[in-house]
């Protein structure tokens, strides 16, 4: 910073070095909304079928919710050194960090439901009532963790020496600047951060290993003992007439009972390819939950030990900061595309949803 400046001037060259970051932001929201909406339209009537359709729906109503909350972010990212209402910025980092926790519970919900659906496919499933309570506990639980943010958070006052100037920050109140409590709660982030990470790891390695194992054993083709066989040709010599009609009958009955083998058979290994698949996708989701979330916990534990990290960066390094903060809301935009990629279903759907607003567009 140099020059004799007003707070306004150097707000608007900090604002310029942001222009990356509010152009990330601007796509998250312009992709991120519609993509989730779609999501959501596509499961709505699918949440109704399954526990599993519900955990998938009920995830894109929280990144659309989040896609949302990013325009508070972007009177944040506007006003680097004249955020000056408190409680505003109070909510904003709370209705921020409220979702995320939210969606990271989804997600250890999602990978057990997978877990039973890949490893214990013959016991009883998750239903959407079921789900529909899990999800609500999810939430109740994420609030419990996120409501210190409105205590902590709040407007920064900060003298700038060189320019006899003073700026006002969306981050840490003064008063827990490089405390315990800011500590602890950033600490009480990374374990659960652990918690979560933990879970996931589990349970996807369990699924690894059942699919692997699936893999190893599944046949090629069903096996030509499935299929409907005729009665051995010596047998059939031996039958006399007068019983010809009861060997009939057990020859049909026998047929029924193969075809319905066979047909249970090849259902099964349809459902346990289906299980897979969703298994793996719902893998990568996480996989980017995890990946996206991970330099917001490593900048605020090191900011928690040190104060002056920030004020001791230079003017690009604290751009970099500042955008690297906010990272974790790639997974507010990034799950439609993870859909259409591995599921042929929804881009089916998608389709089919998409030619009925075509046509009622042409009838109007």
């Amino acid at each position: 910073m140099n020059g004799s400046l007003t707070i306004e001037q150097l707000n608007s060259e900090e604002v310029g070095r942001l222009g990356p970051l509010l152009v990330f932001l601007g796509m998250v929201v312009f992709t991120g909304i519609p993509g989730n909406i779609t999501v959501c339209v596509v499961y709505w009537a699918k949440s109704k079928q399954s526990g599993s359709r519900f955990f998938i729906w009920w995830l894109a109503v929280i990144d659309t919710v989040s896609c949302f909350l990013i325009c508070l972010e972007f009177v944040n990212v506007v006003n680097q050194f004249t955020y000056t209402n408190t409680w505003l910025c109070k909510f904003t980092i709370f209705l921020t960090i409220w979702p995320v926790i939210t969606s990271a519970f989804a997600l250890c919900l999602i990978s057990y439901d997978r877990f039973q659906r890949v490893c214990k496919h013959n016991q009883e499933q998750i239903s959407q009532q079921k789900a529909k309570c899990m999800c609500l506990v999810t939430v109740a639980v994420a609030l419990a963790f996120s409501w210190p943010a409105l205590i902590l958070f709040g407007t920064y006052i900060e003298e700038i020496s060189d320019q006899n100037l003073t700026s006002s920050t969306c981050t840490i109140q003064n008063e827990y600047q490089g405390t315990t409590y800011a500590l602890l709660y950033n600490g009480f982030l990374w374990i659960l951060f652990f918690i979560v990470l933990f879970v996931l790891i589990v349970c996807y390695i369990i699924i690894g290993k059942k699919i692997y194992k699936q893999m190893g054993l599944r046949p090629s083709r069903v096996s030509n003992s499935d299929e409907p066989k005729g009665l051995d040709p010596v047998s059939r010599d031996d039958v006399s007439t007068n019983t010809s009609l009861t060997v009939q009958n057990v020859f049909r009955e026998n047929t029924i009972s193969r075809n319905m083998s066979t047909l249970s058979k090849r259902s099964t290994i349809r459902g346990q390819a289906r299980a897979r698949k969703s298994a793996f996708m719902m893998f990568l989701i996480s996989v980017v939950f995890v990946v996206s979330f991970l330099p917001y916990l490593i900048l605020r534990m090191i900011g928690a030990f040190d104060a002056t990290f920030v004020q001791s960066m230079s003017d690009t390094g604290r751009a970099f900061y500042k955008s690297f903060l906010r990272t974790y809301f790639l997974n507010c935009a990034i799950n439609p595309f993870i859909y259409c990629a591995c599921a042929t279903t929804f881009r089916q759907e998608v389709r089919a949803h998409f030619r009925r607003i075509v046509s009622r567009f042409r009838w109007t």
